[in-house]
């Protein structure tokens, strides 16, 4: 079932695992929320996160921020291909670093 490998990069299958451990500080989740524009108080006050029913002892961590250790993963377990970027309204378009950029989705 294991998919060939690149030369230089890992084995990727279906049920494969991979570890990976981060703790996010306060910092890290303000910081998130800032560059998302998601404000919701449950990643930011204890009461909020509590009275949301989430029964945690403090604020919750952003589930795409949480998600963006998968970009880790697979940035340095697999060699890296160049990918086009494509205008086809079925794939998100390519972000380019650049001092600032708008998307409008």
């Amino acid at each position: 079932n294991a998919a060939k490998a690149e030369p230089g990069g890992d084995v990727l299958w279906v049920g494969r695992i991979f570890r990976v451990r981060r703790t996010f500080t306060a910092e890290d989740v303000a910081t998130f929320a800032r560059l998302s524009g998601d404000a919701n108080p449950i990643h930011s006050h204890s009461d909020a996160a509590a009275a949301a029913g989430l029964g945690l002892c403090g604020p919750v961590v952003h589930g795409m921020l949480a998600a963006s250790l998968f970009s880790g993963i697979i940035g340095t377990r697999f060699p890296a291909r160049p990918q086009r970027c494509s205008p086809s309204p079925h794939e998100l378009p390519c972000v380019r670093l650049q001092a600032s950029h708008s998307l409008l989705y």
